[in-house]
């Protein structure tokens, strides 16, 4: 319930941003080594993801790459958009890659 009184409606949606930030009001992962797994698959910029079957389909586990956001650790991981980013082997004839990716 908002409150419309000044300071207690603006004190209600700060709290309620802090709970959409934080992650708490829609379950997401944000921050902890055990939230990211194979049944609890996060989404984009949550983990902390130890590997990419911890990801939901279409993201991969990043590197360092969370957020800096309190609830994070600088060397937590997050799951990322899966795109070619080099290396000889990521695009092929049957894996095709998108407009700036890859190693052509």
């Amino acid at each position: 319930m908002i409150v419309r009184s000044g300071n207690m409606e603006f004190l209600t949606y700060a709290l309620l941003l802090v709970g959409l930030l934080s992650g708490y009001c829609k379950g997401k992962c944000t921050g902890g080594d055990s939230c990211c797994s194979a049944s609890n698959k996060c989404g984009p910029m949550e983990g902390d993801c130890d590997n990419d079957v911890d990801c939901k389909d279409g993201y991969v586990c990043g590197t360092d790459n969370c957020p800096k956001l309190a609830s994070f650790e600088d060397a937590d991981d997050c799951c990322v958009e899966d795109k070619c980013t080099g290396g000889d082997s990521c695009c092929s004839a049957s894996n095709k890659c998108g407009p700036m990716e890859g190693d052509c």
